[in-house]
């Protein structure tokens, strides 16, 4: 009787470890949090979006594209500052996630680039942002708008 339950629990194990395995991989190794951006000018062509990504998971996860209705492309980018000028560049290969890590998207830092803006960001509102992540996948994003020329998210009872 031992050895039939015994057989029978390492049975349900390999049939049910790659199940639990995968679906812990994809649904929880990477967190998004305090996704936000500036309100833009009327005619404003690009906006910025800024993000706190937490990568729980053993392996590095990388950013490789990310898409919003609000903009016609929408990309990785990094401020950087040599011989005294500032210059923004799309991140190459995709952002970054080390495992165990947190990368937080912040003003005159990394950040998401929107070109291409369909509408203005409007302070007080807030647009979908899909990212999709080389292991996790594509993850739904709010992004909060504060007002033009703001330096941290907005709370988020004034987003509508």
């Amino acid at each position: 009787m031992k050895l039939l339950a015994r057989f029978a629990f390492g049975a349900l194990a390999v049939v049910l470890a790659p199940l639990g395995t995968g679906a812990a991989q994809s649904a929880t190794t990477i967190v998004v949090t305090k996704a936000w951006a500036r309100a833009t000018p009327a005619k404003a062509d690009v906006g910025v979006v800024y993000a706190t990504i937490t990568n729980n998971g053993d392996t590095a996860e990388r950013l490789e594209n990310l898409s919003t209705p609000v903009a016609s492309t929408a990309m990785a980018h990094e401020t950087t500052m040599k011989n005294g000028i500032m210059r923004m560049a799309p991140i190459s290969g995709g952002l970054v996630i080390p495992a165990h890590a947190t990368v937080v998207l912040k003003p005159m830092h990394k950040h998401i680039m929107l070109q291409g803006l369909k509408t203005p960001l409007k302070a007080g509102h807030s647009f979908p942002l899909e990212m999709t992540f080389h292991h996790a996948g594509t993850i739904k994003v709010s992004v909060a708008v504060g007002t033009l020329g703001a330096m941290q998210a907005p709370t988020p009872a004034t987003a509508k």
